[in-house]
């Protein structure tokens, strides 16, 4: 699975400027293109809104571990008013920028308070990286298309307010939820390779683990993993349900009791089998290539691409199925009350034709003495569940970064820009496929949105009575623990 952490990336963004809100406005600006910009409103009598400003911005943010140095891009822009017939085009250009690595610069292109619809576009980029080599890999959301009534409705810009929802909800997964999940078992795996050592650290204690105490420690540890990667297959299914179902707000199936998560959760991997490619287009949000116009060479490959995603990805849930049906039992005695697991068993039925270094033991029936599911340890399991979590995270990303593109360019779905198959592509596959994608995304820009999101919260006091009444409950332990 790729790791996409590490790169550089040069966004567009257009920003609705005022007098309250002047500081956010973008200290660099590039060089005469403000001039030229300005010229064309006088020259076309364009009038400016009176008080306000919205500079299109370029900001380069560098991800990568090392600083960069010369950095050059080339851009052009496309822009119009109400009432003019032409359409003016302008290149923007800038030179030797430095950027420090885990830094961002922002570029004021111009000022476009007065137009109508301003597209933009990078044409190249290049800089100096690691080595003092020359480089010319980023990441971007060009082209943009910035139309004006649109990025100040009253939706944020986005068609409607359902619309807006499920943005900001996949938004907040892909940013918090995917990234905090992750997080957290890294840290269990870090402590599960403490452990491993023979000692752990607990409240600043260090303690040596006998051969006992780390076959429960172990097990500990494993049980707590398997619990979040349940989470993450969970988090999946929804997505996948919300997206088939409906529009892709899974936040209105998360409290329904007819059926609840977990029912629906078992409700579509038993259908899973019965699903059409289509349904598997539309959760991975694929467009339907008879709508759009492309050559049939394209096509083939394009089409070709999106059959082997969609079977790869029918395979790959076919390994989480299983893996929620073994550990869903597990999973509920961990997190229900009086947690009846006995951890760090030396022996256990043979139940496998694999040999485990030791076992938990899951009360799952009514009688504890006889209703008891093993749980085994070994490092090929923990390989497993490595293998797992990259698995999920990968499909978690792409069903949600392909809708999020979807309504970002309001169209009808998205065409892939890899397989998830490494295949050996012919030259004239290759071609076909890059100009494909260029003029499917060329065709279908990035509108421009407003990113910041108001929550408008009607707390009660009873709805957070703990931290309301926090100062109470400490004076009265206080006083507990002094008598």
């Amino acid at each position: 699975m790729s790791n996409n952490s590490n790169f550089l990336k040069l966004d567009f963004d257009c920003r609705k400027i005022t007098s309250s809100n002047i500081a956010d406005a973008p200290e660099l600006i590039l060089q005469g293109s403000t001039e030229a910009v300005e010229k064309i409103k006088q020259d076309e009598k364009i009038s400016r809104i009176k008080g306000e400003a919205y500079p299109v911005i370029l900001k380069i943010q560098n991800q990568l571990p090392f600083d960069i140095k010369n950095l050059v891009f080339s851009a052009e822009t496309f822009i119009k008013a109400e009432g003019i017939g032409s359409t003016y085009s302008l290149n923007l250009d800038q030179n030797e920028i430095n950027i420090s690595t885990n830094s961002i610069v922002e570029i004021t292109l111009f000022d476009a308070c007065g137009f109508s619809e301003v597209f933009v576009k990078l044409k190249s980029v290049s800089y100096i990286g690691k080595n003092k080599k020359s480089d010319n890999r980023y990441k971007s959301n060009s082209p943009l298309l910035i139309n004006i009534n649109d990025f100040t409705n009253s939706f944020n810009g986005f068609s409607n307010d359902g619309e807006r929802k499920v943005h900001l909800l996949l938004e907040n997964y892909l940013n918090n939820s995917l990234p905090l999940r992750g997080w957290l078992l890294g840290l269990m795996f870090q402590l599960l390779k403490r452990a491993n050592s023979g000692e752990i650290e607990i409240h600043d204690k260090k303690i040596r683990l006998t051969e006992d105490d780390l076959a429960r420690t172990r097990a500990s540890i494993q049980l707590d993993i398997i619990s979040k990667i349940m989470m993450y297959i969970e988090d999946l299914i929804i997505l996948n349900s919300a997206i088939l179902e409906s529009s892709g707000n899974y936040y209105e199936l998360l409290d329904r009791k007819d059926p609840d998560v977990g029912e629906r959760i078992t409700k579509f991997f038993t259908i899973m089998e019965n699903l059409k490619p289509n349904d598997f287009g539309k959760i991975l949000s694929y467009v339907n290539l008879d709508t759009i116009s492309m050559s049939s060479s394209e096509k083939q490959i394009v089409q070709k691409i999106m059959d082997s995603n969609i079977e790869n990805f029918k395979n790959y849930l076919k390994y989480i199925k299983t893996f929620r049906e073994t550990h869903k039992q597990i999973f509920r005695r961990y997190k229900h009350a009086g947690l009846p697991i006995r951890l760090g068993a030396k022996s256990a039925d043979p139940f496998a034709n694999k040999k485990f270094d030791s076992y938990a033991m899951i009360y799952v029936g009514s009688d504890p003495f006889t209703n008891v599911l093993p749980l085994p340890y070994s490092e090929e399991v923990i390989q497993s569940y490595d293998i797992m979590i990259k698995i999920l995270q990968q499909f978690l990303n792409d069903v949600i970064v392909n809708k999020m593109t979807m309504i970002q360019r309001r169209c009808d779905g998205i065409i892939p820009l890899e397989s998830y198959k490494q295949y050996m592509l012919t030259e004239k596959e290759k071609s076909d496929l890059s100009k494909a994608i260029e003029k499917f995304y060329e065709s279908n820009p990035m509108r421009m949105y407003q990113q910041h999101h108001r929550f408008n919260t009607n707390i009660k006091k009873d709805d957070l009575k703990w931290y309301f009444d926090l100062d109470e409950f400490l004076q009265w332990f206080n006083k507990q623990t002094k008598n």
